[in-house]
């Protein structure tokens, strides 16, 4: 700064300093003595356009004292005003003091104060609800405007203070004077109550979130976040959210304002609904509740469009006190309707809501930092009412729980003894139903035993067939006691023998009956008509089954499979043909498959013709004959089935060993087969092998 500069701001100054000897000064003559009413020792400039602007101090410094006037007759009704005041206070003390001086309430946006000593410096402070932390006079409680006062023994200084409220609240200033002394008791008191009221609310919330985790009942939930919404208010009221939260965003303290009071009122009408049951007590009463929560949610969203697009935080409290006005109205309503409704458990709502809106009344009308303790004394007497209420439910809870078990078991022991009666009554009528079907089932075991007989006595005997093929073997194991499948072994001339293994629909009796019909009929068409080839054996067969059977009357698809073959040992032949049956040969240890025709014998009307197989009779040669009930039988450790790949495996590891080894491994396969999956059998097996 230049020289001259620097003599014109002393010059300044200087005057300004004589301006304020003039002016009526407070004189502090007692040390710990708080002054609250300092606002007739402050003097502002009017209000106009001329001075309602950010000057700089060296403007408003020069301005002649005689344009100040009282602030008790000024006129600063107008929102969103920029006002200059003047303010000096001498010490006449014979000692230092050391105080604060607070500007006002919580709703003074910015305060700029320029403070003049002895010798005409200024120094620059900053305050007010819209200022950072970290660039006001004292950090303890941000959102309440004050500045450190600090003047020697007998010193004089002389304060300029821009006052400036730009969110269109209107301008409200309260100068108070308090020792360092005083406000570090009015602190340390903010701290005690605000740790004890947050303390108590934190305690009942962790406690019913603690029922809730263990209960899984919503009610605790909705209660656990309604306690945390009052603590985040409260703590958010008092100035701690911007003091130890958020310090260089002091402007959040809005958005908490607003998230905290309409979470609170949602989640308190969510948990009335609950704590009353109010749906099943009257269902048009409980929808207004839940229109109303979502008017909540709308009014808070509109809320914060209109805090955030236009900053006016004015415009958006008052219109959220006017909303929460309404709310109280409706809240006293609503409850006296579930009064009126006889709800449950109301009175403890009606008392909680009764000292709650107590609390709030004397804090309105108090109008002061200590009056809002009274709506916090409100506020913890009504959780106690809410707790005492829930407790309460709890035991009405209990009680019906054991009034509906009573019931429970009444109805269980009445069900009981007629259950009692009509089991008697059934198990005699059962008894006597089991006598019955005891005799039925041993006149049907006869029958079948009987049936298995006349089978028996139908398939070639075991001494027939070895006389006939010694170098042979029959693996054959009905499910049940008759069996579906069938073998037939027959001499057609002095030096041939026909073979014909068989597998027909189903099993049990139906399967023995169709056994017994194609044995019959190969008899009948072999040794009776003298059809000897196998592919015109199995055409007649075709031919016979179907008109036994009048299938084309009918429409009955039942049939059998069937392999035939012949062995012709003078000329060293074998002629097959099959029906849905291979002929498996095993020639110096390798395997050839002959495939039957693509069709079954009966039950089919395909134009499919049989084809015969002329097969070398080699010495060292086997081959094998069997139906697919060896190869589809459930077992083994994933229960599945054997499948052919596997019979293929073993017949190709046994078909050189003798056949009582080779007959004993294929039964003892299938055994472990079934045994490991710990299944049973669940199809007639039967595998023919020969040895050349």
């Amino acid at each position: 700064m230049r020289y001259s500069q620097r003599l014109f701001l002393t010059l300044v100054l200087g005057i300004s300093f004589c301006g304020a000897l003039a002016q009526k000064a407070f004189v502090i003559k007692q040390k710990d003595t708080p002054v609250q009413n300092l606002n007739k020792y402050l003097r502002v400039l009017p209000p106009s356009q001329k001075f309602n602007s950010y000057k700089s101090f060296q403007q408003i410094a020069t301005i002649a004292d005689s344009l100040f006037i009282p602030y008790t007759k000024a006129v600063l009704g107008k929102k969103g005003q920029l006002v200059w005041g003047k303010l000096t206070l001498q010490n006449q003390l014979d000692q230092d003091f050391d105080g604060v001086l607070r500007l006002g309430s919580r709703h003074l946006n910015r305060a700029l104060i320029y403070e003049l000593d002895n010798k005409g410096k200024a120094i620059l402070k900053k305050t007010g609800n819209f200022i950072p932390v970290s660039q006001q006079d004292l950090p303890e409680i941000p959102n309440r405007p004050k500045m450190k006062i600090y003047l020697k023994a007998t010193q004089q200084k002389t304060f300029y203070i821009c006052f400036h409220n730009f969110d269109q609240k209107p301008l409200s200033i309260n100068l108070e004077l308090q020792p360092r002394t005083s406000w570090g008791r009015f602190v340390q008191e903010r701290n005690l109550i605000q740790g004890i009221f947050q303390g108590a609310v934190i305690l009942t919330l962790l406690y019913n979130l603690f029922v809730f985790l263990f209960s899984r009942d919503r009610i605790y939930a909705y209660y656990t976040a309604y306690l945390f919404c009052v603590a985040l208010y409260f703590f958010n009221f008092v100035g701690f959210s911007v003091e130890f939260i958020f310090p260089e965003s002091p402007r959040w303290f809005f958005d908490v304002y607003l998230f905290s009071t309409a979470f609170l009122q949602i989640f308190y009408l969510q948990f009335i609904r609950l704590y009353l049951k109010t749906r099943s007590i009257n269902a048009f009463w409980d929808k207004v509740m839940t229109i109303w929560i979502v008017a909540r949610l709308v009014e808070l969203l509109l809320m914060e469009i209109i805090l955030h697009a236009s900053g006016n935080f004015a415009l958006v409290h008052d219109i959220h006190r006017q909303v929460a006005l309404v709310e109280v109205i409706l809240t006293v309503g609503i409850i006296l309707v579930w009064k009126f409704l006889k709800a449950k458990m109301v009175n403890y709502l009606m008392a909680g809501i009764f000292f709650l809106y107590l609390g709030l009344v004397i804090s309105i009308l108090k109008s002061s930092y200590y009056g809002n303790l009274y709506f916090q004394v409100g506020s913890l007497i009504e959780i106690l009412c809410f707790s005492l209420g829930l407790g309460y439910r709890i035991r009405v809870n209990e009680k019906e729980r054991i009034i509906a078990r009573e019931a429970v078991i009444k109805v269980q022991q009445e069900s009981n003894e007629n259950l009692e009666r009509r089991v008697q009554e059934r198990t005699q009528e059962l008894s006597t139903a089991n006598e019955k079907l005891t005799s039925v089932h041993e006149n049907l075991q006869d029958s079948i035993r009987y049936a298995q007989r006349l089978q028996k006595g139908v398939l070639p005997l075991e001494n027939r067939v070895k006389q006939l093929l010694p170098n042979s073997f029959i693996m054959y194991r009905p499910r049940d006691i008759v069996s579906g499948d069938f073998y037939w072994v027959e001499q057609i001339s002095e030096h041939q023998v026909m073979i014909a293994v068989a597998d027909c629909t189903g099993h049990g009796i139906p399967g023995a009956m169709m056994s017994m019909m194609g044995s019959t009929a190969l008899t009948e068409i072999v040794l009776n008509r003298k059809t000897t080839t196998p592919k015109d054996v199995l055409t007649q067969l075709d031919e016979m089954i179907q008109v036994t059977l009048r299938q084309d009357e009918t429409n009955l698809k039942d049939g059998m499979d069937v392999g035939i073959c012949l062995l012709d040992f003078e000329n060293k032949l074998i002629d097959y043909a099959g029906a849905h049956h291979p002929f498996y040969y095993f020639k110096e240890g390798e395997l050839k498959v002959y495939k039957g025709a693509y069709r079954s014998i009966g039950g089919n009307y395909y134009d499919t013709a049989f084809t015969s197989h002329q097969i070398p009779m080699e010495k060292g040669t086997s081959f094998y004959m069997f139906s697919d009930g060896f190869q589809d039988q459930f077992g083994g450790p994933d229960g599945r089935k054997f499948m052919i790949r596997r019979l293929k495996k073993l017949l190709l590891e046994v078909h050189q060993e003798p056949l009582d080894v080779q007959k004993n491994k294929l039964e003892k396969t299938m055994d472990d087969w079934m045994n490991t999956g710990n299944t049973s059998q669940t199809d007639d097996i039967l595998l023919f092998g020969m040895h050349l």
